[in-house]
């Protein structure tokens, strides 16, 4: 019996690709996890101007769901849950 290999294990790609194979390949929910490192430079890029946070973020996980994720775990969590997911007006 031949051991299962990933297909994003055979060559090197982008999270948001491993994560859109994963989703063609199984029906069990999918999840990640935003980690701290790209919280904070969220953070200090929207601080210096780079963007404003609300829409970095809210583009940043949606990338995450359009690649088949079904749980998104985040340190943004709390901010999403007070001020909501949608930009104002929409």
């Amino acid at each position: 019996m031949q051991p299962f290999v990933p297909p994003w294990a055979l060559a090197p790609c982008h999270i948001l690709d491993a994560i859109a194979l994963l989703r063609q390949g199984t029906l069990l929910p999918n999840a990640a996890c935003q980690v701290s490192g790209e919280y904070a430079l969220i953070k200090f890029a929207t601080a210096a101007g780079a963007g404003e946070e609300a829409r970095v973020v809210r583009e940043s996980l949606g990338a995450f769901k359009r690649a088949g994720l079904d749980l998104i775990l985040t340190c943004f969590g709390m901010a999403i849950a007070r001020h909501g997911f949608r930009e104002q007006g929409t």
